[in-house]
């Protein structure tokens, strides 16, 4: 882009077009009698926001030739006052392009394709009015009594991506999307995401014909279709001649896996996964043959989860796209230079070179925790950079959708700009968006996120999409850094104290640090910084304070409209209720509370927990199950007390997460066994858990072991894992799992 312009209310060169001279123009808006409906659009706004800025109404007339027009004019879209040398130009900018050049007295203003003069109307109305839309709701209309342009003035843009979309609650507005030129993936693919089951749905099909979909474990199960059965593949191409029939304009059509990795695993896809070096290779199999039936489509697939690997010996169809996803990938580094994220560069820039169509679906927050902080703003630039080096034309950015989250509004506005323009000034935007959102707080706003940015850095530690603010607890979002941000926005709050709207868009920052907080107090249960106090005569009760923290939370989510929490849509209003009542619950004593632990069976080490003491700390988990659980994957949980002395004891009560969706079983047996040396260990009570139906929803439950009364100082539990996964559970490469929280033993 090349850029020339001047606007002031001071006296100006003879070398500027004065458009507005002190409440006065001699300019008109000029169409032509067929304008196209997004040339009278760009019409209208130039009018408007030329009217609110300066006062000054420019009249739209409407003329095919310059004769018919005696005074200087703005041209909007293909018009007779386009010189015929820029025709050509004009005519090769890519969909969606901005031209705006003076062809003294006379302004220029169109673009490529049908939305290009549309989009050119924004940047005018940004570049030459300097106005803002920084949220949906939040618009900044200079007041200008003088608007000049340089007479070289040239504003020449071309899109990074043909395809721009930010899900985010900003993003949901019209005026927001056409204002920051974003996309909606409604207007673009007929058929979007995970698609195999809107074209042959099991509710319809599977009871009759089983063999349409995959084979898992033996069985026939409704997880994904059967690539290599040739009546799926004609299914697939009648559904979607139907879905074209009815929307034949619409470019885009996605035929795409489930949301699972429960693939076929039939002799015949197993022969084309052999052939294709894996399943990549069936799905392209499969998409090509579909998409030689719609020329004039592109048919687009998922590069995600086991299709990411790109396949061997087959290309993409030249109508056939893959929308690669970033969703295993580091945020806490650039994509293109993290060493964690070197297996997903391997496949993405394989893909660039198997697919003239290449997309991405890219994710920009904690989906665990709308609430938590998520400092990722810096990655932005490069990763864009990086896609557009390989040439991706679509770029899907999800965020939080329609729900709220923290920074939604600076992250969305921030996004946009950049996929316009992945050059874009940075520090430019973020400058011009702090002062424009947050007034006085935007210096303290901005010291708040190079805190963050700097605290995840320096820790060098993952950022994951789907983590919790436990996994930085120790180090960015240690209870000592989280008081420093607290700090730093308790000045933002003072700076704008006097103006409710500025406030309340700080407060929703400062929830985010409440809610970290709430979050690491309920993990450090009776430890320094934990929801729980202990009392001059040894009782443990909820910190008051803590409950302060609790009610201001719930009351500044309920004032700003937040409803949930992650994308489970945990709603405020549960997880205010289940906090209020773990801390009604107290803490968990027994005998064996913050007693030793040793854990015979190593649990998994992605969920550490607070390691072998999260069984004897006295707090319970959720039904989350990276929260406060040790689990044990395909191995049985035996873990060892040590009640320090000889104790008379007669029940162990575990409590143990049962989440079917996630393969986490409760034990098919429970053992106790006890010891007074440690060393020889005999049978007290064992107790075998009855078949059950599974729950829909994941539950915390409690098995309670009770024996005849026994002296001893060492208990052992073991529980025993389930062997195998029900087949409506079961995944590939997956294992059942025991999980669990709390032993008592009484």
């Amino acid at each position: 882009m090349s850029l020339a312009l001047g606007i002031s209310s001071c006296a100006q060169p003879q070398s500027r077009l004065r458009l507005i001279q002190q409440g006065q123009s001699a300019y008109a808006i000029a169409i032509t009698s067929h304008a196209s409906r997004y040339e009278k659009q760009a019409a209208e706004l130039i009018q408007q926001y030329t009217r609110q800025v300066t006062g000054v109404t420019l009249p739209v007339l409407t003329a095919d030739d310059t004769t018919q027009i005696h005074q200087p004019v703005i041209a909007i879209g293909h018009t007779a006052w386009i010189p015929k040398p820029w025709q050509k130009d004009i005519e090769q900018l890519p969909e969606g392009s901005v031209f705006i050049r003076v062809q003294a007295p006379h302004i220029i203003l169109t673009g490529g394709g049908k939305r290009g003069v549309l989009n050119a109307a924004y940047s005018w109305i940004e570049q030459v009015l300097q106005c803002r839309l920084y949220a949906d709701s939040v618009l900044r209309i200079p007041e200008q009594h003088t608007v000049t342009v340089s007479s070289s003035l040239q504003i020449i843009e071309k899109p990074a991506f043909s395809f721009r979309q930010v899900y985010d609650p900003q993003a949901m507005n019209a005026r927001y999307m056409d204002w920051h030129r974003l996309n909606d993936f409604a207007d673009f693919w007929g058929l979007w995401g995970h698609s195999f089951f809107k074209l042959i749905p099991p509710e319809k099909y599977f009871h009759h014909h089983p063999e349409y979909f995959a084979q898992v474990n033996g069985r026939r199960q409704p997880t994904q279709l059967c690539l290599s059965n040739p009546q799926v593949q004609q299914l697939v191409i009648s559904a979607l001649q139907e879905r074209i029939r009815q929307n034949p304009d619409v470019l885009y059509w996605s035929v795409a896996p489930e949301d699972n990795d429960a693939f076929c695993t039939c002799d015949s896809c197993e022969k084309l996964y052999t052939a294709y070096g894996g399943i990549s290779g069936a799905l392209l199999h499969f998409v090509n043959a579909i998409a030689s039936h719609f020329p004039d489509h592109i048919i687009t697939t998922l590069a995600y989860g086991a299709t990411l690997t790109p396949p061997q010996h087959i290309q993409a169809a030249d109508n056939v796209g893959v929308m690669v996803s970033t969703i295993t990938c580091n945020r806490s580094a650039p994509i293109a230079t993290d060493p964690r994220n070197a297996k997903f560069r391997q496949a993405f820039e394989t893909w660039a070179h198997l697919t003239n169509h290449l997309m991405i679906w890219d994710y920009t927050i904690q989906y665990t925790h709308y609430l938590a902080p998520f400092p990722d703003f810096f990655s932005f630039q490069p990763n864009l950079r990086y896609f557009a080096q390989y040439h991706a034309e679509a770029i899907f950015e999800q965020g939080s959708g329609e729900d709220p989250s923290v920074f939604d509004e600076w992250r969305c506005y921030l996004l946009a700009k950049l996929l316009w323009n992945p050059d874009a000034d940075v520090k430019a935007i973020q400058q011009d968006f702090l002062q424009g959102y947050y007034g006085a707080a935007a210096p303290y706003i901005g010291q708040y996120i190079q805190s963050l940015e700097q605290g995840l850095q320096q820790s060098r530690q993952r950022l994951d999409i789907y983590g919790n603010p436990l996994d930085a607890d120790k180090s960015w979002l240690s209870p000592d850094s989280v008081e420093a941000y607290q700090h730093i926005l308790h000045q933002a709050m003072q700076a704008v104290q006097d103006d409710p709207q500025l406030s309340e868009r700080v407060s929703k920052l400062y929830l985010s640090v409440l809610y970290t907080q709430l979050l690491q107090a309920r993990f450090y249960g009776t430890d320094a910084h934990g929801a729980f106090i202990s009392t001059p005569e040894g009782q443990w009760i909820p910190d008051p304070r803590i409950r302060q923290d609790l009610q201001q939370f719930q009351q500044i989510a309920a004032r700003l409209g937040i409803r949930y929490l992650n994308e489970d849509h945990q709603s405020l209003e549960a997880f205010v209720q289940d906090y209020q009542h773990m801390l009604q619950q107290g803490v968990r004593t027994s005998l064996s509370f913050h007693k030793p632990v040793r854990l015979l069976t190593a649990p998994i080490s992605d969920y550490p927990a607070r390691g072998p003491q999260t069984m004897t700390d006295g707090m319970l988990g959720t039904t989350d199950y990276a929260w406060n659980w040790l689990g044990w994957y395909g191995q049985n949980m035996e873990v060892e007390i040590d009640l320090q002395q000889n104790q008379t004891i007669h029940q162990v009560n575990t409590g143990f997460l049962d989440d079917p969706r996630h393969q986490i079983f409760l034990p098919t047996r429970m053992e106790v066994l006890v010891s007074a040396d440690g060393k020889d260990f005999h049978q007290v009570a064992a107790q075998d858990m009855a078949d059950r139906q599974f729950p829909n929803q994941a539950e915390r439950k409690e098995i309670a072991i009770t024996f005849a009364p026994v002296q001893a100082r060492y208990v052992r539990i073991v529980a025993i894992c389930r062997q195998h996964i029900p087949d409506a559970y079961a995944r590939p490469g997956k294992l059942p799992a025991v999980f669990a929280d709390e032993i008592e033993v009484r």
